[in-house]
C-alpha cells in the first residue's frame, strides 16, 4: 500500500526521484529504494516525517497542495501541519492497520480493543489526531496513543461523551453512516437519529474497555506527576484549626461530624508529638475527598504529623471500586516518600452491611464509629475517646486487624531497588520510555561514565548496580520470560537510565545500546523485545511480575512504588500485557526494525 501511494503522490505532483533526494539532502539511491518498495520507512518514524514534510513543501512550492487534499479527501481549511498528519496516515494506512496483528502467529481479533475501534471510526470520519485533539483540548500525541492501544480513555465521562459526539457529527455531515453501519453491524437507519446513533456508537466504542484500565493509568500518572512534599509554611501553620481542647464533645454525627473529629484527632497527635498512629476505615471516602477545603486541611495536618516523626500505619480498603481507590491513593501518594507510611490491606472478607472507622493514637485519642453502608453522611455515629482503658481496648482491636493484613504498597529509593531482586522470580512485562541499565553494553556504560566525568567512587557504585541488574536478568531468563516494551525514539537528547547522574546518549552510544537489545533478543529465547510506536508514559517505568508491580519515577524525586496486592497487580498486569500483546513481533523482525531505524538516520 505505501509503495503504491508514494508513487501515486510523486506522479500526481510530478516529483522525480532526483527532486526528492535533493530536497531531503540524501543519496538518490536511498529514495530509489523507497520508490521501488525495497524499503518502507517506519510509520510515524523520523524518516517518514522527513519524507512527508518534503512532499508537502514541494507541493506547496509548486502550488499543488490541492492534489494532497484531493487524494486524502480532506477539506481546504486545514493547516499545513494537519495536512501532513493526514498524509502520513493515508500513506501508511495498511501498514498501521497491520501493526497490531503482527504477533507471533497470533492474529488479533478485529475491533477487539478500544484503540482499534477508535482508529477505525477516525478513519471512516477522516479525522486526524490534530483535529480530535484540538476539539478535546488535548495534545495530538495523546490521541495517537489512544489509537495505538497504548493508552485508554480516562474514566471521566465528559471526554468520552465529547469524543463520541464529535466523531458521529463528522460522519453525519460527510454522509458516512452507511460505512459506519457496516462496522457496527447495525442498519444505517438506526444511526440517522443522533441520540440513538450516539448511544449505539458509544456502547460499541467503549465496550472493549476494561473497567480497571483507566484507573491503572490514572494511578501511574499520579505517581509520574508527584511533586516533593513541601514543609508547612508559617502561613499554613497559622491556618490550622483550633487546638483539640476547644472541642470537648464525645459523640459526632454524620460526615461533618467525622471531619470535625478527625481534625481534633490530628491536632491532638501533633500536640503530643506522638510516635505512631493507626488508621482504618472501610466507609466511603467522600467525607475526605468531596470537600477540597477540608482535604487541603487534612493534607497539612498529616504532613505536620510526619514532620513530627509520627509513623502512620494504615490498612487500606482495596475492596472499594477502582475509582475510589484511585481517588484515595491520589491523596496519600505525596506522603509515601517520607518513609513514615506503613500500608496494608486486610485479607478478611468485608461486611456488606455496616462500615467501620477506627483512627487510633495510643495514649492520646481514638475516633471510632460505624454506620449502615450508604447512610454514613447523615447517620454515622463517631465517638472521640481519650480514656486509657478504652484506648488500650482499641489498641488490641487494631492489633487483631493488623494480624490479618498484608503489605499493600512500599516505597523504595532507586538505589534500594537496584540492589534488590523484587519480582524477578516470575515472568516480567516492562513498559519503559528509557533503555534499561541492565541491557546496556559494557563499552557504552564506561563511555558514558568517562564522558560525563564521574569520580572513581561513583563509577564503582554504578558499575556494581549494572552488574547486579545484568545478573538478575540472566537468572530470571533461565526459567521465566522478560517482555521489554520500548519505543524507538527520534534521536535528539535521549536520557540515559543512570543513577547519581543526569546524562544523555551520543548517537553512537544509543545505536550500540539498541543493537545490544537485538543481540539479547536473539541470544536468549526468553528475552522478548517489543517495539512500541511511542512510549506509553514519559515519566515512569512499569515492571509487572506475578506478585509485584514496580512503578518507578524517572524524574526527581526518583522513587519506586512497589504494589503487592493481588488485585492491583492483576490490573497492572492486564494493562501491561494488553499493550505488549498488540505489538508482539518475532525476533528477526525486531532486528530488522532496529536496523531500519538506524538506517533511517540517513534521510
Amino acid at each position: 500500500m505505501f509503495t503504491e501511494r508514494i508513487n501515486a503522490v510523486m506522479s500526481g505532483l510530478r516529483i522525480s526521484v532526483s527532486d526528492l533526494s535533493h530536497y531531503l539532502g540524501c543519496d538518490r539511491s536511498n529514495v530509489s529504494r523507497i520508490v521501488k518498495g525495497k524499503r518502507v520507512p517506519k510509520p510515524y518514524g523520523k524518516a517518514a516525517w522527513k519524507l512527508v514534510s518534503a512532499v508537502y513543501h514541494i507541493a506547496e512550492h509548486s502550488g499543488r497542495t490541492s492534489f494532497l487534499r484531493m487524494i486524502t479527501r480532506e477539506s481546504a481549511a486545514m493547516t499545513a501541519e494537519e495536512i501532513m498528519q493526514v498524509l502520513m496516515s493515508w500513506l501508511f494506512e495498511e501498514e498501521s492497520a497491520g501493526r497490531a496483528s503482527a504477533g507471533e502467529g497470533n492474529a488479533v481479533v478485529p475491533f477487539q480493543s478500544f484503540g482499534q475501534r477508535l482508529d477505525t471510526v477516525m478513519r471512516i470520519s477522516q479525522t486526524s489526531n490534530i483535529q480530535l485533539g484540538r476539539y478535546l483540548y488535548t495534545d495530538p500525541s495523546y490521541i495517537s496513543r489512544f489509537r495505538n492501544g497504548i493508552r485508554y480513555p480516562k474514566s471521566n465521562p465528559k471526554i468520552k461523551n465529547k469524543m463520541c459526539y464529535f466523531l458521529l457529527e463528522r460522519m453525519i455531515e460527510n454522509h458516512q453512516l452507511d460505512e459506519l453501519a457496516v462496522v457496527l453491524r447495525v442498519p444505517a437507519a438506526f444511526l440517522s437519529d443522533k441520540e440513538e446513533g450516539y448511544t449505539i456508537l458509544y456502547r460499541w466504542l467503549y465496550g472493549a474497555e476494561q473497567n480497571d484500565l483507566p484507573e491503572v493509568e490514572k494511578l501511574i500518572e499520579q505517581i509520574g506527576g508527584l511533586a516533593p512534599e513541601q514543609r508547612l509554611s508559617d502561613r499554613d501553620a497559622a491556618e490550622k484549626p483550633e487546638p483539640a481542647s476547644a472541642d470537648d464533645r464525645t459523640v459526632y454525627i454524620g460526615k461533618e461530624g467525622l471531619r470535625s473529629s478527625v481534625k481534633r484527632f490530628l491536632n491532638a497527635v501533633i500536640g503530643a508529638r506522638a510516635g505512631e498512629i493507626f488508621l482504618y476505615s472501610d466507609q466511603s471516602m467522600n467525607w475526605m475527598t468531596d470537600d477540597e477545603t477540608f482535604c487541603a486541611e487534612w493534607r497539612r495536618l498529616m504532613q505536620a504529623c510526619i514532620e513530627n516523626g509520627t509513623v502512620i500505619y494504615i490498612i487500606h480498603n482495596i475492596e472499594r471500586n477502582t475509582g475510589e481507590i484511585s481517588r484515595g491513593v491520589k491523596h496519600w501518594l505525596p506522603l509515601y516518600p517520607s518513609g513514615k507510611i506503613r500500608s496494608y490491606y486486610c485479607i478478611r472478607e468485608q461486611d456488606a452491611r455496616f462500615s467501620t472507622t477506627l483512627f487510633l493514637c495510643p495514649s492520646v485519642a481514638c475516633v471510632s464509629g460505624s454506620s449502615f453502608m450508604g447512610t454514613e453522611d447523615h447517620t454515622g455515629i463517631y465517638r472521640y475517646d481519650t480514656g486509657m482503658q478504652l484506648l488500650t481496648s482499641y489498641g488490641r482491636m487494631f492489633g487483631a486487624l493488623l494480624a490479618d493484613s498484608l503489605p499493600l504498597l512500599k516505597v523504595y529509593e532507586r538505589e534500594q531497588v537496584l540492589r534488590s531482586d523484587i519480582g524477578f522470580d516470575s515472568d516480567n512485562t516492562i513498559l519503559t520510555g528509557r533503555l534499561s541499565l541492565a541491557t546496556m553494553p559494557k563499552q557504552v556504560l564506561f563511555s558514558v561514565m568517562s564522558r560525563i566525568g564521574l569520580d572513581d567512587k561513583k563509577m564503582q557504585e554504578i558499575t556494581g548496580f549494572w552488574r547486579h541488574q545484568q545478573e538478575l536478568y540472566r537468572r530470571c531468563l533461565k526459567n521465566y520470560i522478560i517482555h521489554e516494551c520500548i519505543a524507538l525514539m527520534p534521536f535528539a537528547r535521549i536520557k540515559i537510565d543512570l543513577p547519581f547522574a543526569e546524562a544523555y546518549y551520543t548517537k553512537e552510544e544509543y545505536i550500540a545500546h539498541l543493537r545490544n537489545l537485538a543481540s539479547l533478543s536473539e541470544r536468549y529465547e526468553n528475552y522478548r523485545l517489543c517495539l512500541l510506536p511511542e512510549p506509553a508514559f514519559d515519566r515512569v517505568r512499569i515492571r509487572a511480575s506475578h506478585d509485584h508491580v514496580l512503578v518507578t519515577r524517572l524524574t526527581t524525586p526518583v522513587y519506586s512504588f512497589v504494589f503487592e496486592n493481588p488485585r492491583l497487580c492483576a490490573a497492572f498486569r492486564s494493562y501491561a500485557e494488553g499493550v505488549r500483546s498488540a505489538y508482539n513481533i518475532d525476533k528477526q523482525t525486531v532486528r530488522s526494525r532496529i536496523e531500519s531505524y538506524i538506517a533511517d538516520d540517513i534521510l
